[in-house]
């Protein structure tokens, strides 16, 4: 969203008293231009919850994330600790620390380039091998692809048939409460670039065109 949009849309939440909950843990990935404002940076009456974590940019297995909550912190960490619990406080030590150190910098430093590799070797890989009438995003920052097949595919049949060959892929209905989005799919470009990726974006990619004919 564009920044005047994001603003538009804090307030339109904050005059409907709707507490509008932000995702950004892809924000410190960005690749390409500036880092994209959150819409908690036009927030003026903590009515915006944003939350991120460092799953998608230090290790997954980590599972350590943090929010800024607004008006709405008190009730939020009573949640939190009545679901969850504490959080591994050895993991947060040892994230703060690597904070402090001026390390993570660094480290998003090289992984912004890394994923913005990836990204531009999946997609020379997509438009080499998928149909022809394929379209896909040309993403700025973090490591997916948003593909949009030639209409009448089936990202789902596709998926089916993909899956029992050893490729796997998010079909688009999974992005929808209502079941659209059948001719698109999501691919992960967060791993290396092998020759065993490159061979499945191809398989896939092939399965799609004979799924076409």
């Amino acid at each position: 969203m564009s920044d005047s949009e994001k603003r538009r849309l804090v307030e339109l939440c904050s005059d409907r008293r709707v507490p509008l909950i932000e995702d950004d843990i892809y924000g410190d990935l960005q690749h390409a231009g500036p880092r994209p404002l959150p819409a908690k940076a036009f927030d003026t009456d903590g009515n915006v919850i944003l939350c991120s974590s460092f799953s998608k940019t230090l290790a997954p297995g980590a599972r350590i994330g943090w929010m800024c909550g607004g008006r709405h912190s008190a009730a939020l960490r009573l949640a939190k600790f009545a679901s969850s619990g504490a959080s591994p406080a050895v993991l947060q030590e040892v994230i703060a620390e690597i904070l402090k150190s001026g390390g993570y910098e660094r480290h998003l430093t090289r992984l912004r380039g890394t994923y913005a590799r990836y990204v531009m070797q999946m997609a020379s890989a997509v438009s080499r091998c998928f149909p022809t009438g394929t379209r896909m995003t040309q993403p700025c920052g973090g490591f997916v692809i948003w593909v949009e097949l030639p209409r009448g595919l089936d990202s789902l049949a596709l998926f089916e048939v993909a899956i029992r060959q050893g490729v796997n892929f998010a079909p688009g209905p999974l992005f929808s409460a209502t079941g659209r989005y059948r001719n698109f799919l999501r691919l992960n470009c967060g791993r290396p670039w092998t020759p065993a990726l490159e061979a499945a974006v191809a398989r896939l990619g092939r399965l799609a065109v004979q799924m076409r004919r």
